[in-house]
């Protein structure tokens, strides 16, 4: 509880976070995603969801901590649908430094979800930069 309180504080003339209220803050981002998602499909309709809960999403994919990341991907079929082709050939950049993570859960989390997204990425995105990762992945030492 202090340590959660402790991250609802304003650090005290720090620009950039703290290790410690960015450690608290990723715990919290992974504790709040599938209560945030369940409560956003049950009580939003698609537009609302969009306004609201889209970018909120789109914000946590810029962030570098694994256990954000692989709960992101684990909930991707869950959000996927409200994801126009803009947002998620936006997001996709993000998604895809997955591929080359050393964690191999990560690795494979981010090419499960390219069967969810894949039908909406732009054809640079799909033929080019997907194709050049797969190809990589296909060098990889863990299976």
């Amino acid at each position: 509880l202090k340590e959660i309180r402790a991250a609802q504080i304003p650090s005290q003339g720090h620009a950039v976070p703290t290790p410690q209220e960015q450690r608290i803050k990723g715990q919290l981002s992974t504790v709040l995603l599938e209560p945030v998602l369940k409560i956003g499909a049950m009580f939003l309709d698609e537009e609302e969801y969009k306004q609201y809960v889209v970018p909120a999403i789109v914000h946590l994919y810029s962030c570098n901590d694994r256990a954000i990341r692989v709960s992101l991907l684990q909930s991707l079929d869950r959000y996927a649908k409200y994801f126009d082709e803009k947002v998620m050939n936006q997001v996709f950049e993000h998604i895809c430094s997955g591929f080359g993570d050393t964690t191999p859960i990560l690795r494979e989390l981010t090419l499960k979800s390219m069967l969810i997204i894949a039908p909406k990425l732009n054809s640079k995105n799909l033929n080019d930069v997907l194709v050049r990762h797969l190809v990589r992945l296909q060098n990889d030492q863990e299976p």
